[in-house]
C-alpha cells in the first residue's frame, strides 16, 4: 500500500475550481445517497414539492444540493432532519417530463461544497454554498497512489476505466468507492475527507478488504458512467457523438419525503451509494446544522421501492 504520510512536506490546499453561485439554491435531501464529482446520478421524481423544485430548476441553471440527512435522524410527521455539512453540488443533464407529471432527471455531479440553510417560503429546502478545501495528495506519492487506485477500479469493473492517464488521484479514489458498494457509514467517511490521501487510503483498505474476503470473485461491476474534463456546463454540451448517458443503469434513485411516516419504505435499507442501491430515500427536509429553516414536509405520495430515481 502506497502511505500516504505527508511527512515534512507543506500541506497544498486545493480550492474547488467551480465558481458557486451566490445566491440560495435547493436542496434534495436524500438519505445514504452522496452525489460524488463528476458522476451521473439518475432520479425520479414523484412528490409535489420536488416536482416544483424541478420545474424551477429547468428554469434556471439546474444546479440543485444533493445532501444526506444525519445518520439516525427521525423521519417523524412535521421533523425536519438536519443533514450533513458537506454535500453534493450537481447540475440536471437530462429530464423527461412524464404524463402523470413526474420528472425523471439525471444529475451530474459538480463539486463536494459545504452548505448552510437558509430561511425560504418555496415548499422545498434552500441552502446556501461554501467551497469545500481539499488537502492535495503530496507531489511525491501522486504517482504512485494514482496507478494503485486506477489499478483497484479496473479490477473490480468489466470495461476499463474511460478516464485518460491525466486523471487526479480524487476522482480516482471517488470512483474507486464507487464500485465497492461499501456500507453508508464508509462512504460517507469517504465523501466528507478533505485530505485526497485518507480518502484514497479509505477506499484502496476497502478494496483490499473485500479483495481478501474473495468478494472479487463475485460478478464485475459494469461500467461506472462518468463525465470528465468538461470545461462549459452540461446544459451546453450538444451533438452527435456525445452520449453521456451510455451505460447508466435505467435503475433510478427513488425520491421522496423522508420526514414522514412512510420510512420504512425506504428500501433495502442504506440508499444509494452505500449497500443498497436504488433504494426508497427521502428528500426529508434537513438542515445543515440548524434544523429548523426549513419547510416541513407532508409526503402524501404512496412510496414504490424502486420507482423513483431523485433523490
Amino acid at each position: 500500500m502506497v502511505g500516504c504520510g505527508l511527512s515534512e512536506t507543506s500541506l497544498d490546499f486545493e480550492p474547488t475550481t467551480i465558481t458557486l453561485p451566490n445566491g440560495p439554491v435547493p436542496m434534495f435531501p436524500l438519505p445514504g445517497v452522496f452525489l460524488f464529482p463528476h458522476q451521473v446520478l439518475p432520479l425520479h421524481i414523484f412528490e409535489e414539492r420536488y416536482r416544483t423544485m424541478v420545474a424551477d430548476l429547468l428554469d434556471g441553471p439546474g444546479r440543485l444540493v444533493i445532501a444526506a440527512p444525519i445518520d439516525g435522524e427521525s423521519a417523524a410527521p412535521g421533523h425536519v432532519p438536519n443533514v450533513l455539512p458537506v454535500a453534493g453540488l450537481g447540475e440536471i443533464l437530462r429530464h423527461e417530463k412524464l404524463d402523470d407529471g413526474r420528472y425523471m432527471i439525471w444529475v451530474l455531479g459538480i463539486s463536494r461544497v459545504h452548505i448552510q440553510e437558509l430561511p425560504c417560503e418555496t415548499p422545498y429546502r434552500q441552502v446556501e454554498l461554501l467551497p469545500f478545501l481539499e488537502t492535495a495528495v503530496p507531489e511525491l506519492d501522486a504517482e504512485d497512489l494514482t496507478r494503485e487506485l486506477r489499478d483497484a477500479a479496473t479490477a473490480r469493473l468489466k470495461e476499463p476505466l474511460p478516464l485518460p492517464d491525466s486523471t487526479p488521484p480524487g476522482l480516482l479514489a471517488d470512483l474507486l468507492m464507487q464500485t465497492l458498494q461499501a456500507s453508508r457509514d464508509l462512504v460517507e467517511r469517504a465523501f466528507i475527507e478533505p485530505d485526497v490521501s485518507a480518502r484514497a487510503q479509505l477506499a484502496l483498505r476497502e478494496a483490499e478488504r473485500r479483495g481478501a474476503l474473495g468478494d472479487d470473485d463475485d460478478e464485475k461491476l459494469p461500467e461506472v458512467t462518468v463525465e470528465f474534463d468538461r470545461d462549459v456546463p452540461p446544459s451546453a454540451v450538444d451533438g452527435e457523438d456525445y452520449d453521456p448517458f451510455a451505460g447508466i443503469d435505467s435503475d433510478a434513485v427513488d425520491a421522496d419525503g423522508f420526514d414522514s411516516a412512510d420510512e420504512e419504505d425506504s428500501g433495502d435499507g442504506d440508499s444509494g451509494n452505500g449497500d443498497s442501491g436504488n433504494t426508497d430515500s427521502g428528500n426529508g427536509d434537513s438542515g445543515s446544522g440548524d434544523s429548523g429553516s426549513g419547510p416541513a414536509d407532508d409526503d402524501s405520495s404512496p412510496q414504490s421501492p424502486h420507482d423513483d430515481p431523485p433523490r
